[in-house]
């Protein structure tokens, strides 16, 4: 396991910033506190307390409890065991704590003892060694490597900077400000604890988990596989989230119980703050906001922090006569994950990383080489274009960009006709159409105007698996790129060129859509996945 080192200078750098802050997130009341037993292994009282007290004002999402203190014993051999009443005391009381304990962190000084890398829990093994030899610390390394502990590595060291090179990984700079990295690292306890208890709401007829994305339209209706019935608990196994299920007909109730006044407000709003209107009337964007009151409804009724309905195949039954762009934008502003076309792998995505930045995901499909480009000798090297029918304004965490709405891609995509060579073109499909327009009801998406050259993250979490996947790359200008950008297909795209190439991985697992985060988020996403043991490809 590569080492991930945070180098402090002194207490006092630590103690003199303001707490961590997960921007735009919402705060823990004092009951939902991450839980993190500590122990401290050949350090002086006055010195684990003085750390201590650092974190507490440091990592206001965090409770530490145990605080407790081993002195060194005669051995040396941290393979061998020995009846050591205090350590045998602790032990026993981080078992019985175990079930409502987040995680673990080891301050190690000059011994390790390998039966405190064996309890199971998430691990941050800290170096505080007052010499470069780190013999604690490096013990405490590889016997978590060898016992297969999930654990990250820090460093707090009052002898200054390790002369390890191999200690040092990119972003650990010898600066006060290295004091940051510690307190992040503890931080995602909050985030382990705020993943477990989650409960995902996905709107939708079949009972599916990611049909449209993994498989296509036509096994919207398919039978289910194993990967239907064994992801929910597979999820609540490995992660704590729970899926509930809400059919079709109780939206449209929430529906039809909207407030028209209420609607009307929301609407106006959206509309006022738009760079334009092109093509979609006032009501229906009014029909829209309705859909949000619903989906707010909805989610309140069950308790859930993040809804992804499954919208296309909710029209066709001629009730819901609204798209969920503009619903998700709003409720993205909320901070709250959402996605369309029930795709809960994605909606997980956008949860587990947004508890982790502070910001929205965007969740959009692959478009592939997204032809044609002009001129083709100009497309930067490892391009992707990332697209859907909506996006979230607020892409840096509390930030507004421009958008347009405008009418959904469903028109573009010959909704008129059936097509056998297309499963989703179906004949429901065609004569809803056919109704939306006789009624002279137009289907309403947003056009986002992404920031452009900066550094953005491409996520997706695989927990059937137990798999991350990030890249990294730079946002480009689509529209200086290829032809008629941004009427062609989805409305909302997000063209990029990623670090390295896109590997391709089996569609059956991983479905054809993908999470894009504004921000270079690897390290925390790397971090995490350790933690959870959940493993980075890509």
């Amino acid at each position: 396991m590569a080492k991930q080192c945070v180098h402090i200078v002194c207490l006092m750098v630590i103690a003199g910033f303001a707490p961590l802050v997960n921007s735009g997130a919402a705060d823990l009341s004092n009951t939902e506190k991450a839980r993190v037993y500590t122990v401290f292994f050949s350090l002086p009282a006055n010195l684990s307390g003085e750390i201590l007290s650092a974190l507490e004002s440091r990592c206001e999402g965090v409770k530490f409890v145990g605080k407790d203190i081993v002195d060194s014993p005669d051995y040396r051999d941290p393979e061998t065991e020995v009846d050591d009443k205090k350590s045998n005391s602790i032990l026993q009381n981080i078992e019985n704590l175990k079930s409502d304990l987040d995680g673990l962190i080891l301050f190690f000084g000059g011994f390790s003892d390998k039966r405190y890398l064996l309890t199971g829990l998430p691990t941050i093994i800290v170096d505080c060694s007052f010499s470069n030899s780190q013999v604690g610390f490096k013990n405490a390394v590889a016997l978590g490597e060898k016992y297969g502990t999930r654990f990250i590595t820090a460093t707090y060291s009052t002898a200054g900077f390790s002369s390890d090179a191999s200690q040092f990984v990119l972003g650990d700079i010898p600066t006060p400000l290295g004091g940051d990295i510690l307190a992040e690292k503890i931080r995602l306890f909050d985030v382990i604890r705020r993943i477990k208890n989650t409960k995902l709401l996905t709107v939708q007829d079949y009972n599916r988990i990611d049909p449209i994305g993994l498989k296509g339209w036509g096994a919207v209706n398919a039978p289910l596989d194993d990967y239907d019935k064994t992801y929910p608990s597979r999820l609540k196994k490995s992660l704590g989230v729970a899926i509930v299920v809400a059919g079709s007909k109780e939206l449209i109730r929430e529906i039809e119980k909207v407030a028209r006044e209420k609607a009307e407000r929301i609407a106006d709003t959206w509309i006022s703050d738009a760079k334009a209107v092109i093509g979609v009337t006032r009501e229906d964007v009014i029909r829209s906001a309705g859909l949000y009151i619903a989906y707010k409804k909805l989610m309140k009724k069950y308790d859930a922090d993040a809804i992804t309905p499954s919208s296309w195949a909710l029209i066709p039954d001629g009730v819901i006569k609204a798209m969920p762009p503009l619903a998700e934008m709003e409720l993205a502003k909320e901070h709250i994950p959402v996605c369309c076309e029930s795709l809960v792998n994605s909606l997980l995505t956008q949860t587990v990383v947004t508890y982790l930045t502070g910001r929205p995901g965007f969740v959009g499909d692959v478009l592939g080489g997204f032809p044609p480009a002009v001129p083709a000798s100009e497309i930067p090297k490892n391009m992707m274009v990332i697209g859907h029918c909506y996006g979230p304004i607020n892409p840096h965490g509390n930030d507004r960009v421009p958008y347009t709405i405008r009418n959904h891609a469903y028109y573009e995509l010959g909704w008129d006709t059936t097509d056998p060579k297309r499963a989703w073109r179906r004949d429901e499909q065609v004569r809803a159409n056919k109704q939306l327009e006789k009624e002279h009801i137009t289907l309403v998406a947003i056009c986002v105007e992404w920031p452009i050259d900066e550094v953005v993250s491409v996520v997706k979490v695989n927990a059937y698996d137990k798999e991350m996947e990030v890249y990294t790359g730079r946002t480009v200008d689509g529209n200086y790129l290829y032809k008629d950008f941004n009427n062609r297909i989805c409305r909302t795209k997000l063209a990029l060129s990623l670090n390295k190439p896109f590997r391709q991985l089996r569609r059956d697992r991983w479905g054809c859509h993908r999470v894009v985060f504004y921000g270079d988020h690897r390290q925390k996403i790397k971090d995490l996945a350790a933690l959870i043991g959940f493993e980075v490809v890509g």
